[in-house]
């Protein structure tokens, strides 16, 4: 079965809990990105955010941030049932999975379009997941074609 699940990518509160609204009834997971500035020219909401949020919801983290490994115990501690990290800031790919699974949460790599996936296939059978980015992560606005549909 497929399983498909929205992503928020939102810079305040008040935002991220718009989108939320719109969607929690009919999904059983959600991804929250997390972008720190330093990966990204942006920064999105933090990890805490979660803490006030009253739902049955599985939140996933999808870490556009520098060094990945060092934000599993935030994540962890907001209540995150599973973390996917950019490799292309992180420093130690096998501690970030094994720190994830030992803090509880499911642990995934999250690949840039660009990003070649070296690497992948001798830590593969460790992972819940695999999250390879249409686009260059960070991003969250497409822009349309000038095509007529």
């Amino acid at each position: 079965m497929v399983t498909i699940v929205p992503a928020i990518l939102e810079k305040d509160v008040t935002s991220f809990l718009e989108k939320f609204e719109k969607i929690k009834g009919s999904c059983k997971r959600v991804q929250v990105d997390i972008i720190d500035g330093k990966f990204a020219p942006t920064e999105t909401v933090i990890p805490e955010i979660l803490l006030n949020i009253d739902t049955v919801v599985d939140f996933e983290g999808h870490l556009m941030v520098e060094k990945p490994e060092n934000w599993v115990e935030r994540c962890a501690a907001a209540g995150m049932t599973a973390l996917y990290g950019q490799v292309e800031k992180m420093e130690d790919r096998a501690r970030f999975v094994a720190d994830t699974e030992f803090a509880g949460m499911k642990a995934g790599l999250a690949f840039d379009i660009d990003t070649p996936l070296d690497g992948l296939e001798e830590i593969v059978n460790d992972l819940d997941g695999v999250l390879l980015m249409g686009v260059k992560a960070g991003k969250s606005v497409w822009r349309r074609s000038g095509r007529k549909r």
